[in-house]
Parts: structure tokens; sequence; C-alpha cells
């Protein structure tokens, strides 16, 4: 075991003693049977996946190895395959690595399920039918830490399944993120209740707490979507001024976290194609911008063009 978890040690944060440290681990799992010496093989693995995930001549026969552990009779090692799975889950997406995590979150103890269920959750963005059915099926979980893992994947999967479990979430007397996030990434109006009445006492993060609300208010979300869109026809007119040369502009909205950005591809001044991603939110709150969506527009452009490639 201490040699394990000395190599578990040595590449957490060290991806240059991954390739040396495979073999030693390798033979560990390979031919140990002690549950404790599986254990910290184990999470040497996924200490080496996370801070080396490129090596694709470990990632495939690593993955073997922790998946003949999924129904480890030490709790330990199942354990500590819930953890690390994720890493391994390769491109394009290998089914047993899913199909285990599905497993795990059925298991009888409750940190192998947390572990499990926030795998599929917030790890991996696969969204397959039997992900989100592992996912509602521990809705129900007697776990509270798991219950809001499964209520946070489906949340960020736009799942209104989730709906019950974040409006109960919200009405307890602790309050974690979790419920708040959910309730900003289903954008439901009928949140908008529960989440103004936290304000008298939720600081946990009022940043999120306030873009929740925003999210789910109708009149909020309009006038923020109308912003959005004078942006946007506002960076096509201030091409129209410019050297360069628009390809296209649009809202890039990623579907599993709150994060959403302007994307704009051009042709500079030499006809190379580029492209930048922008926080619109951050843009308006420039001191030379002032929430005005015109001016935005003008400073976005401004910095694509000082930032191209020389004519």
């Amino acid at each position: 075991m201490t040699v394990s978890l000395a190599v578990g040690d040595l590449c957490n944060g060290r991806p240059q003693y991954v390739e040396r440290s495979w073999d030693v681990v390798r033979e560990h799992l390979d031919r140990e049977d002690d549950p404790e010496v599986v254990e910290a093989a184990v999470y040497a693995l996924g200490h080496m996946a996370a801070n080396d995930y490129a090596r694709e001549r470990m990632i495939p026969e690593a993955r073997e190895l922790l998946l003949a552990h999924t129904d480890a009779t030490s709790s330990e090692v199942r354990l500590a395959v819930a953890r690390d799975l994720p890493w391994f889950l390769g491109v394009p997406e290998d089914t047993r690595v899913l199909a285990g995590l599905i497993a795990l979150t059925r298991d009888p103890e409750d940190t192998i399920r947390d572990w499990a269920t926030f795998g599929l959750a917030q790890m991996i963005d696969v969204d397959t039918v039997d992900v989100r059915g592992a996912l509602v099926d521990r809705l129900a979980d007697e776990h509270e830490d798991t219950r809001e893992e499964a209520m946070m994947g489906l949340a960020r999967r736009r799942d209104p399944v989730a709906k019950e479990t974040v409006l109960v979430a919200l009405t307890c007397d602790s309050v974690g993120t979790y419920p708040v996030e959910s309730a900003a990434l289903l954008g439901d109006d009928d949140f908008l209740p529960l989440l103004i009445a936290l304000r008298d006492w939720w600081d946990v993060d009022p940043e999120l707490l306030e873009k929740a609300i925003s999210r789910c208010d109708p009149v909020q979300r309009a006038a923020s979507e109308a912003q959005w869109q004078q942006v946007l026809g506002g960076i096509r007119q201030e091409f129209d001024c410019s050297p360069m040369e628009l390809i296209g502009v649009d809202i890039d909205d990623d579907p599993h976290d709150l994060d959403r950005a302007i994307r704009v591809e051009w042709k500079d001044g030499a006809g190379d194609a580029q492209w930048a991603s922008f926080d619109l939110d951050r843009v308006l709150l420039r001191d030379d911008v002032l929430g005005d969506a015109a001016t935005a527009a003008r400073r976005m452009v401004e910095m694509l063009d000082a930032n191209s490639s020389p004519r």
C-alpha cells in the first residue's frame, strides 16, 4: 500500500512522473488481492489520469483495470473506483464506464452513491436516457448529498423532472448552493418567490442568488435577452465599418452551466479566420461601457481589431 500511495502522491499535480509510475501501479492492480493495496493503486490511477489525461497509451488499459473492480467486495475499493471512473470515460465515450458509474449510484454505501452520482451529474456531460434515469432514481435517495447531486445533474441537463426537488430544497432551513444553482439553470418562474425570500438571510453566495433571480424572473429574463440581442446587432453594425470581415456572431449558451458568452468569428485584414468569446456581463460592467449595449458592441469589436493579426 505504501508504494501505491507514494506513487499517487507523486503524480498528484506532477504529470512528468506519470509515465514512470504507470508500470508500478499496473502491477499492483494486476497482482494484488489486498483491498488496501488495490484501493491505493486505484487512487493513484485517478491522480495520474487527472493530471495527464492525454496519455492514450495508459488510459485504455487503466480503464480495464478500474472496470474490473466496480463490484469489489471492499467498499473502500468501490469508493476509489467511483471517484476515478469519470476520468476514464474516453472519446468516444466508453459505455462500460457509464454502466459502471450507474451501478455504483445504487451502492448500499452512502458515500459511494454520492461520488458516483457526482461523477454522472457533473464530471461528465453525457446525456442519455440511462444517465437521466439513474439521476432520477437518486432524487428520492435518503442521503441528502446524493439527492442534491442528482438534482444538480438533471438541472444541468435542463430536465424539468428536477423541479419538485429544487422547490423542496429551497424551502429548507439550510440551503446550499446546489438548489440555487439548479433553480438558475432551470429558469422556472415558480422558483422566483422562494429565491426572493432567500435574500433576507442567505449569504452563501449573493451573486449566485441574484443570477438565479434574474433567470427566474420573466421580466428580467426578457430584458436580458433583449439586451443580448441588441449587442449582437451592434456587433454586426460595427463590422460594417471595420476592415475586418464578420463570419458570424451568436450567443454561446453552455447547457451544462451558467456560463453564457458571445462568440464572434471573423477574418482579419490579412484574411485569416479567427474567433473570440466574450463574457457580455463583464463587458457591460466596464467603466467605459456602463451597461450600454451599443457601447459594449463597439468595445468588443475594438478589442478584436486590436488583437487581430497584423495587416
